[in-house]
C-alpha cells in the first residue's frame, strides 16, 4: 500500500475527515446565530436597565464567524497537523515508515492531505456562514468573504509548515501542538508591528474584515512572504527529520 492511500485511510479511520470540517461548520453556524441573538441576550442580562442595541447586520454575522474560526479553526488545524506530522512520536511507526520510504515521501502525503482537508474545511465553513447570515441578517458581501477565505487557505499552508518544523525538533504530539499554537498567536501579533506587519502571514487572517470595510486588495506581499516562509519551514523540517535518529 502506498503512503498516499495509507494517509487518506488513516484520516478516515480516525474520523479526522469529519471532525475538522465539523469545527468550521460549527463556526459557520454559531457566528451568524450569535450575532442575531446577542441584542436580546444583552437586554435579558441588563437587570432592568434600558439598553439600546442596534439591529445586527450581515457584517456582524461574518465577524462573529471569523472570531470563532480564529479560536476553534486554527487550534483544530494545528492539532490535526501535529498528529499527522509527528510521525516520530512512536518509535515503531517511525522505524516502519523510515525503513520503507525517504523523508520527502513520508512528509509529502501527510502535508498534502492535511492541507487539503483544512482548505476544504475553511471553504465549507465560509459557505455555511454566508448562507446562515443571509437567512438571519441579510445578504453579506459574498465576494469579500470568498476572497478572504481563499487568502485564509494560503495561511493554512503556513500553519501546517510551522507545525511540521516544530515536529522536526519535538517528538511529542501534545508539545508540538502547544508550541505551534503559541507560535501562531505570536505571529498573529506581529501583524500589528508598523511597517512590516502588512507583509507578514498574519495579515491574511484579517483580509475578510478589511475587504468588507472597503479595503483594497493589497495582499500580494503577505502572500509572497507566506509562501516563501512555508517553503523554507518545510525545507528545514525535511532536513531535520532526515538527520534525526529514531
Amino acid at each position: 500500500m502506498n503512503l498516499w492511500r495509507l494517509e487518506w485511510l488513516r484520516m478516515l479511520r480516525t474520523y479526522r475527515i469529519l471532525v475538522l470540517p465539523g469545527l468550521f461548520i460549527l463556526s459557520g453556524l454559531l457566528g451568524p446565530a450569535l450575532a442575531k441573538i446577542l441584542p436580546d441576550l444583552l437586554k435579558e442580562v441588563s437587570g432592568g436597565i434600558e439598553i439600546t442595541v442596534p439591529e445586527p447586520t450581515p457584517y456582524e454575522g461574518i465577524v462573529q464567524y471569523l472570531g470563532n474560526v480564529e479560536q476553534l479553526g486554527l487550534v483544530g488545524i494545528a492539532i490535526f497537523a501535529a498528529m499527522s506530522m509527528s510521525f516520530d512520536a512512536k518509535r515503531e511507526i517511525a522505524v516502519f515508515l523510515r525503513s520503507r520510504a525517504s523523508i520527502p515521501r513520508i512528509v509529502a502525503p501527510r502535508f498534502v492531505t492535511t492541507f487539503g482537508l483544512a482548505a476544504v474545511s475553511v471553504l465549507i465553513g465560509a459557505g455555511v456562514a454566508l448562507i446562515l447570515t443571509d437567512v438571519l441578517l441579510g445578504t453579506p458581501p459574498s465576494a469579500d468573504v470568498w476572497t478572504g477565505a481563499l487568502l485564509f487557505v494560503v495561511y493554512v499552508g503556513f500553519i501546517i509548515a510551522v507545525v511540521t518544523a516544530i515536529a522536526s525538533f519535538v517528538r511529542s504530539v501534545l508539545v508540538t501542538s502547544v508550541i505551534a499554537i503559541v507560535a501562531l498567536i505570536v505571529s498573529g501579533l506581529l501583524y500589528l508591528v508598523p511597517a512590516v506587519g502588512d507583509a507578514l502571514p498574519g495579515r491574511l487572517t484579517r483580509a475578510t474584515v478589511e475587504l468588507m470595510d472597503g479595503g483594497a486588495f493589497e495582499y500580494w506581499p503577505a502572500i509572497g512572504v507566506t509562501v516563501v516562509l512555508s517553503a523554507g519551514l518545510m525545507w528545514l523540517a525535511t532536513n531535520r527529520f532526515a538527520g534525526r535518529e529514531v
